[in-house]
């Protein structure tokens, strides 16, 4: 968590750079990511981003988005084989 305290900025979990006067998290850093809030590219619903490059809410939006089988056709197929 980013604490402010006059003109210093700390983080419990990482130390804490400055890139062109903007204090941001280190690579890595579990807090970097806290409260941050992202657009599914697939369905367009706001959801928490936990890591960089998350792009999408879960995984049946992923998996429509790439034109992936989804998990329940992927069982469907399998117990239509059994």
């Amino acid at each position: 968590m980013l604490v402010c305290t006059a003109a210093r900025v700390s983080c419990d979990q990482c130390q804490i750079v400055r890139i062109n006067g903007i204090p941001c998290h280190e690579t890595g850093c579990p807090d970097s990511w806290d409260g941050a809030t992202g657009e599914c590219e697939n369905c367009g619903c706001e959801f928490e981003l936990t890591h960089r490059g998350h792009s999408f809410c879960d995984d049946s939006c992923a998996a429509s988005y790439h034109g992936w089988p989804s998990e329940d056709a992927m069982e469907e197929e399998e117990d239509d084989q059994d």
